[in-house]
C-alpha cells in the first residue's frame, strides 16, 4: 500500500512539473497579447492623420480575435432569459448588444488622454486566465481586469472585463434585469435596438 501510495505521489510531482510550465507560457502569452493590443489601440487613437470612421474600423478590427463578443451577450441576458429566447431571437439579439457594445466601446475610449496604462503578469485562476491593467491619469489609477477562458477551439478569449472592480456583464445582467420585470425579452430586444450605446 506504501508503495503504491508513494508511486502515485511520485507521479503527481513529475506531471506537475510538466503541467506549471504550460501554465506559465500561457499566462505570459495572454500577458504579452494584451499589451499588444493595448498599445496598438493606442497608436490609433492617437493618430491624428486617420478619419475617424476609419480609425474606428481598425480600433473594432484589432480587439475582435481577443473579445468573444457573443460568449458577453449570453452572460449579459442571463440563463432564464436566453431559454426563452428561439434561434432567431438569439441570433437578433447577439447582433444587436454587439453593435451597441462596440459603439459603447468606441465612446468611452476616446476620453483616453495622456493616460498611462500598465499590464501586469496574468494570473491562473483554475481553468481561466486573468490580466490586471491599470490606467494611471494625474490623480487617479483605475483597475481593468481581462478575464480569459479557452473556447472549444482551444482559443484564449476575453469573455468579461472588470472596471474598477465591476464587472462589465453583471452590469448589464443587472440593467437587463430590472428591465425584464415589466417587459419580455422582445421587449428588451426592442428598447436595446433604439438605445445609440449600452
Amino acid at each position: 500500500m506504501r508503495r503504491k501510495t508513494l508511486k502515485m505521489i511520485s507521479m503527481l510531482i513529475v506531471s506537475s512539473l510538466f503541467f506549471l510550465p504550460a501554465i506559465a507560457d500561457e499566462t505570459d502569452e495572454l500577458t504579452m497579447v494584451v499589451k499588444d493590443k493595448v498599445a496598438e489601440v493606442t497608436r490609433l487613437i492617437n493618430d491624428k492623420s486617420m478619419k475617424k470612421v476609419t480609425k474606428d474600423a481598425e480600433i473594432i478590427a484589432s480587439i475582435e480575435d481577443l473579445v468573444d463578443f457573443a460568449l458577453m451577450a449570453k452572460l449579459s441576458l442571463g440563463k432564464k432569459a436566453w431559454s426563452q429566447l428561439s434561434k432567431a431571437k438569439r441570433k437578433e439579439y447577439t447582433a444587436i448588444y454587439i453593435k451597441r457594445v462596440k459603439a459603447s466601446y468606441l465612446e468611452k475610449l476616446y476620453l483616453y488622454t495622456d493616460e498611462k496604462v500598465i499590464v501586469e503578469k496574468g494570473i491562473k485562476k483554475k481553468k481561466r486566465v486573468e490580466v490586471p491593467s491599470y490606467i494611471i491619469g494625474k490623480t487617479d489609477k483605475t483597475e481593468i481586469l481581462y478575464k480569459f477562458y479557452k473556447n472549444k477551439e482551444g482559443r484564449w478569449m476575453v469573455y468579461d472585463l472588470e472596471i474598477a472592480g465591476v464587472s462589465v456583464t453583471q452590469t448589464y445582467r443587472s440593467q437587463f434585469s430590472e428591465i425584464l420585470k415589466t417587459a419580455s425579452v422582445e421587449g428588451l430586444i426592442d428598447k436595446l435596438r433604439s438605445m445609440e450605446a449600452l
